[in-house]
């Protein structure tokens, strides 16, 4: 097994990709060949889990060729679906250099700071961001529900004026959300082309009716199940959104 590359993100931890033998991955058949890149499996670790506890996700990805820039990562979380201002990104990391085959590393990030979020918008159904771009070009969104909720029937019944972060627990759903971008690799482009992430927030949040409300309230196993299914989007589309069963977490 060769050793990968290691880098340091904005909170100084320092990841350790792993070079792993591609014998132990078979990659999907359905990913376009213009992609060196194809992440083909993404993890949620220690899940569910208190809210102050850090994220961890296990990504494994496939690299056709040796790569001549680094990898860009990045963990957002929704703190309202109303307002993007209220987006927290909670870990950047610059993740290089790759070598050619499949790699694997654990990416994790601080919680979210409550204090930034509004009051109203801490409990219930948001949203979290994984996202990775090559040469400042995003190329892979991965969003995924967050279902928050107190710790206790007492609480969920009778909650705080003041929300206490320390006894809620959050669930993050195992099926992401997938949105691919067609990127130029190794060339200059002229125009940059993506979705802005508030764009796929709305799309998300808003796509769940007052049904898929309700069950929500009532645990975050019931808000998981009530996730609606992404659509196939059109081929001739920037965005390419394609089904949950590409990454399995």
């Amino acid at each position: 097994e060769n050793k990968g590359s290691r880098k340091r993100s904005k909170s100084s931890t320092v990841y350790q990709c792993r070079n792993i033998p591609t014998t132990q991955h078979q990659s999907p058949t359905h990913t376009p060949a213009t992609m060196s890149v194809e992440v083909t499996a993404i993890t949620v670790l220690d899940n569910p889990a208190p809210f102050l506890r850090p994220f961890q996700f296990e990504i494994v990805f496939d690299c056709t060729k040796p790569l001549q820039h680094d990898l860009e990562w990045k963990i957002t979380y929704v703190g309202s679906a109303d307002d993007p201002a209220y987006d927290q990104v909670l870990e950047s990391i610059d993740l290089g250099p790759i070598a050619e085959g499949t790699s694997k590393f654990v990416f994790q990030a601080d919680p979210p700071d409550s204090t930034k979020i509004p009051a109203a918008d801490l409990l219930g159904i948001t949203a979290l961001i994984l996202s990775c771009a090559y040469g400042g070009r995003e190329f892979l969104r991965a969003g995924y529900y967050v279902y928050n909720e107190y710790d206790t029937p007492e609480l969920r019944e009778a909650p705080p004026a003041t929300p206490d972060v320390s006894h809620v627990v959050r669930t993050v759903t195992a099926q992401p959300r997938i949105t691919l971008f067609t990127i130029p690799w190794d060339e200059p482009v002229a125009d940059e082309f993506a979705l802005p992430p508030e764009a796929m927030v709305s799309a998300m949040l808003e796509g769940l009716d007052d049904q898929q409300q309700a069950a929500a309230e009532e645990g975050a196993e019931a808000a998981a199940a009530a996730v609606p299914a992404p659509q196939e989007a059109a081929a001739t589309g920037d965005g390419r959104v394609i089904p949950n069963s590409i990454l399995k977490g």
